[in-house]
């Protein structure tokens, strides 16, 4: 989980593998680098548009984000806001012992509006 004034971002990784070959090797899921947050157009603001966009990606064996998609839409606007803002994201990969590998996400985006203070 990542907190900052909007929310807290979560990220849920899938496990790649049976639980026999989990046994024999130690599996490290991607670890957060940058984080880009996405654009709350302010009219959506000031129309109360607030919740949460669900977003499915996979998280490459580079650390690059690719296929994202949204699970759970709030708004096409902001669905999009979301989606450009995760694919910025760089990531540490996930290891399979010593191996990068790529692993699937679900993330969850936060849109709550934060006064900004004077």
């Amino acid at each position: 989980k990542l907190s900052n004034s909007r929310g807290t971002w979560v990220l849920d990784f899938a496990d790649p593998m049976p639980s026999a070959l989990r046994e024999q090797n130690s599996l490290i899921v991607p670890i957060p680098e940058g984080a880009v947050e996405p654009q709350y157009p302010a009219d959506l603001q000031q129309k109360g548009v607030r919740g949460k966009v669900v977003l499915l990606a996979v998280i490459g064996s580079n650390g690059r984000v690719s296929q994202i998609r949204v699970k759970q839409s709030l708004n096409p606007v902001l669905d999009e806001k979301a989606k450009a803002a995760f694919s910025h994201w760089k990531f540490a990969p996930a290891l399979l012992g010593d191996k990068p590998i790529a692993m699937s996400v679900i993330v969850t985006v936060p849109f709550r509006y934060a006064p900004q203070p004077h």
